[in-house]
């Protein structure tokens, strides 16, 4: 059998394994609705006798309404609820990843925000240099990110003499200066990088943004990712969820020694590619199974003697045998980049052990009862009617705090 036709099987299986949920899904929102209509006829036959009460009742149970109503609702509308309780535990599992995907894929409304940052960003960027052109890559630009991930943008500045340390400088302070003030914040330059680069944010919508220069290969990272999407159904739904679970342990930021979003998508990619489940068992594949499996894998993976590749269909190679082994830190893991051969996505992942940590106490708590609530930082908000400010509400779900793990340190621990 031919590798394309293997590949058109297992999409086929999967687009029908989406589909199949898909109408289980549906069910359950007509189920849904029926009951809220139910609700709706007791709810107005109440109001029906409590009119022929006097005006004194109506007045206090209109308070007590209004009052009830005041209730801060986050731009997050998930809960693990329990409509698929009666299902097999990954098929549970399958469902509740279903419903938080649909709660935290991009909108419309959060592509127009970012448009109008990166408009905005252009049209500074255009008025120092004129014959630079903007170049959106990243998590943004290939539709895989999440409410509060970073912006990508790379200046693209033709026959240009500077190097990429002064221009970075050169924007770093534009972006200070007093005429920007009540519009970015935070802005800080990064010369000592390998890729130099601008970090801001902007004040009103709090969006960080990582500006660089003359960046190579990036709209390519874009393409190959849109690719790997296309190919496998189910690599958004757990890029999303995996990235939104890193992002609640401070493990998202290669600079702060976490998994990157494209270092993310290659080990998930190379998670499908080798999974059983995928090729030898397509028909029972779920993206619960996928989940357990992919945090069991990555949390007993070798990364001192073992890297991964998703070229030709996926394998594994023994780094000191291929000639990339790093004596210096033995420990960083490598995923080699297909665009790149010799370029090792997660040469700055120096907080692998972390993630190990992470992923391991992940498989444990799914593996003893395969529910979402035990590994998302999300409460069950049924019934719940105690005020919660948005401010709260970020500070609880998007922690800030940054992993500043010492290599020396990270070295002796591992």
């Amino acid at each position: 059998m031919s590798k394309t036709h293997k590949q058109t099987k297992k999409q086929q299986a999967f687009n029908s394994l989406f589909h199949l949920y898909q109408e289980m899904s549906e069910q359950v929102k007509r189920t849904k609705t029926n009951d809220n209509k139910n609700k709706m006829n007791k709810t107005n036959e109440n109001q029906n006798e409590t009119k022929h009460k006097s005006k004194t009742q109506n007045k206090q149970t209109k308070q007590k309404e209004t009052k009830s109503c005041i209730v801060f609702k986050p731009t997050l509308r998930w809960e693990p609820i329990y409509k698929y309780s009666h299902l097999d535990p990954t098929l549970k599992l399958h469902g509740e990843i279903m419903d938080f995907y649909e709660a935290i894929k991009p909108t419309e409304k959060n592509k127009r925000t970012r448009d109008k940052i990166v408009r905005e960003i252009t049209k500074i960027v255009k008025s120092k240099w004129k014959e630079s052109t903007i170049a959106v890559y990243g998590s943004y630009a290939s539709g895989c990110y999440l409410p509060f991930s970073d912006i990508d943008l790379t200046v693209l500045i033709p026959d240009t003499v500077q190097s990429c340390e002064e221009l970075v400088q050169k924007l770093g302070s534009i972006l200070r200066s007093k005429k920007y003030q009540k519009k970015f914040k935070e802005v800080i330059v990064i010369k000592t990088a390998k890729v130099p680069i601008v970090k801001l944010k902007d004040k009103e919508y709090e969006i960080s943004i990582d500006i660089s220069f003359n960046l190579k290969n990036c709209q390519k990272a874009v393409e190959l990712t849109k690719l790997q999407i296309k190919t496998y159904p189910p690599l958004l739904p757990l890029l999303l969820l995996i990235k939104f679970f890193l992002k609640q342990h401070s493990l998202n930021e290669p600079f702060y020694g976490g998994i990157g979003s494209y270092s993310l998508m290659l080990m998930i990619v190379s998670h499908l590619q080798m999974h059983p489940c995928v090729n030898e068992l397509p028909t029972i594949a779920n993206l619960g199974t996928l989940l357990i499996d992919f945090f069991h894998l990555y949390a007993k993976f070798n990364y001192i003697t073992t890297g991964i590749s998703i070229n030709n269909n996926g394998y594994y190679f023994n780094k000191q045998i291929v000639g990339v082994f790093d004596f210096t830190q033995p420990h960083l893991p490598y995923v080699q980049d297909p665009l790149d051969s010799k370029n090792n996505t997660t040469r700055s992942s120096y907080g692998i052990l972390e993630c190990r940590e992470a992923f391991a106490s992940a498989y444990k708590s799914l593996a003893q009862n395969a529910s979402l609530k035990l590994i998302l930082n999300i409460n069950d908000n049924k019934g719940n009617n105690n005020k919660q400010s948005e401010d709260e509400y970020k500070e609880e779900y998007y922690p800030q705090k940054r992993l500043r793990k010492n290599r020396n340190q990270f070295n002796q621990k591992f």
